[in-house]
């Protein structure tokens, strides 16, 4: 049987699954034991002399999950995106969590509705620690602590697949050009944020003239937070928004629902077999369990209804963009 840990927090219990058989050889309850260091009793994963990540020239040694498989594909980053410090990653588990390495700040992330009632800002919610790690974050959406894993993913129905694409995003993107600015759409990676649709919505902004076009354009591109969409001041230059390193929950109050998790400011995300995907500044991970674009967000959450049950507002005096 497997063996879940628990570990008391501030506010949560804390649990996470530890898998059967290890690497080294130790019984699941003799390795929780010796990382329990971490309080998430996930055994840490190698780093390369590089940092962080593991080198484009080796495959990952997860304890967890020994690979067959080597990379030696270079990592690409996108244009206009920057690789975060090393210390940042996600590893994600091959039928469980999201592993957060580096300490990122977690908060809500609320999509927040102009006067039209669609979607215009967001507005920061509750914040959540990441003090362990790695912190394991869940990925089938059953977990009970959400946002954090408790081993549900073991027992509940969802096929946690990583289905994605390997190639970078505008290798398959559609072009949109227009008189002030152009616009990049890859509609697989839609995580329904819907701010795309604001004013008259972005596909026929972007073929006006003028500076109010131009700037909803690239307002609203920037704010899709998976990235789908980009806006371009010339063929070389998108225009993107700086972000720290840092993860949000997405939640849609206009929908009734909760959304992806947010990744931002370039933080690498890699399989267990050291496959590291296109480095974004702007990347949305599926949190319901039941997208057909795993590990990343295709919208799914919104037609199902999934909630995490998390707080359900936004903090009056939180941070607005």
């Amino acid at each position: 049987m497997p063996v879940v840990g628990t570990f008391e927090r501030p506010e949560l219990v804390y649990r996470r699954y530890v898998t059967d058989t290890y690497s080294d050889g130790l019984s699941p309850e003799n390795t929780f034991r010796k990382h329990a260091g971490s309080r998430s009793g996930v055994p840490r994963t190698p780093q390369c002399e590089e940092g962080g990540i593991s080198c484009r020239h080796d495959r990952i040694n997860h304890p967890t999950m020994p690979s067959s498989r080597s990379y030696m594909k270079k990592i690409d980053i996108e244009k206009g995106s920057k690789r975060a410090d090393a210390r940042f990653r996600i590893t994600v588990e091959e039928t469980g969590p999201y592993l957060v390495y580096g300490q990122p700040p977690l908060a809500q992330q609320f999509i927040m509705p102009d006067a039209e009632g669609e979607s215009w800002y967001f507005q920061q919610g509750a914040h959540f620690p990441t003090d362990d790690e790695p912190t394991a974050l869940c990925r089938c959406g059953a977990s009970k602590t959400k946002p954090y894993c408790d081993g549900s993913h073991v027992h509940t129905d969802w096929d946690p697949s990583l289905t994605a694409s390997e190639e970078p995003l505008l290798d398959e993107a559609e072009s949109f050009g227009g008189p002030e600015v152009a616009l990049t759409d890859n509609r697989e990676y839609c995580a329904f944020a819907r701010f795309c649709d604001a004013k008259g919505q972005v596909w026929n902004l972007v073929e006006e003239e003028g500076e109010r076009a131009r700037d909803l354009t690239i307002r609203e591109a920037d704010r899709c937070p998976a990235g789908r969409l980009s806006a371009w001041l010339d063929a070389s230059h998108p225009h993107e928004p700086h972000f720290e390193p840092s993860l949000g929950l997405l939640e849609d109050p206009q929908r009734g629902c909760s959304g992806a998790l947010w990744v931002r400011g370039g933080i690498p995300i890699q399989r267990e077999d050291g496959f590291v995907y296109e480095i974004r500044n702007r990347v949305t991970l599926c949190r319901c369990g039941q997208s057909s674009n795993k590990p990343y967000c295709d919208g799914t959450h919104a037609s199902m209804g999934f909630r995490d049950g998390l707080p359900g507002k936004p903090e009056p005096d939180g941070e607005e963009w």
